[in-house]
């Protein structure tokens, strides 16, 4: 088991930070490309993880504090993934500028929130209460969105086949849903959030329960 941890752990921060790079090295706009929630999560996740093996390789042992963010990360991409699949792919075949089914799509979109999920179920226990667990990823989602006002403020912009928007995916366009309809679309993401946590922190949970009964 610990050689499948070692081996997750690293290609979860091969994946999230090579993919992030390779993201910024291709844009000629990288402070745009990194407020993409899809880079930021890439590169939280590598990051998060990157401490976990470092931490697995010296303490033998991950910090509670840790499997907390492992738990985070997961979501987050997990989030990415579904989002982007069912609700953001079928609208950017249209855009020649974005590489749909291209490598990096399938790594940032695809490759790394699998990676991700695994190594996060190789983690162990959380010391949390499962309500604790359960509303502590939507932390992440609150604080993107945070800097995206600040990002958009200051005269930043998301460019696809060159047009600006000022908003990076459509359910935050207040043009066309409005004040109620944006803050709409943030609860209903945020409930997504809370209920994938949930999910998987009870997943998880269970797994270990199979694992001290066999």
């Amino acid at each position: 088991m610990r050689k499948t941890q070692y081996v997750i752990v690293f290609l979860t921060v091969l994946f999230g930070v090579g993919g992030t790079i390779f993201q910024l090295g291709q844009s000629d706009r990288p402070l745009e490309s990194i407020s993409y929630f899809t880079t930021l999560s890439n590169a939280f996740a590598g990051l998060v993880f990157a401490i976990i093996f470092v931490d697995l390789w010296r303490h033998k042992t991950v910090h509670v504090r840790l499997i907390s963010l492992s738990h985070i990360a997961a979501v987050s991409l997990m989030v990415t993934f579904l989002v982007y699949h069912f609700a953001l792919r079928p609208t950017l075949n249209a855009f020649e500028a974005f590489n749909v089914g291209g490598p990096l799509d399938i790594s940032l979109h695809y490759i790394t929130p699998l990676l991700t999920m695994g190594a996060y179920f190789l983690m162990p226990l959380h010391q949390d209460k499962v309500l604790l667990a359960s509303l502590k990823p939507i932390v992440f989602p609150l604080a993107y969105l945070s800097y995206v006002i600040i990002y958009v403020t200051a005269g930043g912009r998301f460019t696809l086949d060159d047009v600006e928007y000022r908003q990076p995916y459509f359910f935050l366009d207040l043009e066309r849903f409005g004040f109620f309809g944006v803050l709409g679309n943030i609860i209903g993401l945020a409930m997504v959030f809370a209920l994938l946590a949930w999910i998987t922190f009870m997943m998880k949970r269970q797994l270990k329960r199979n694992e001290d009964l066999a």
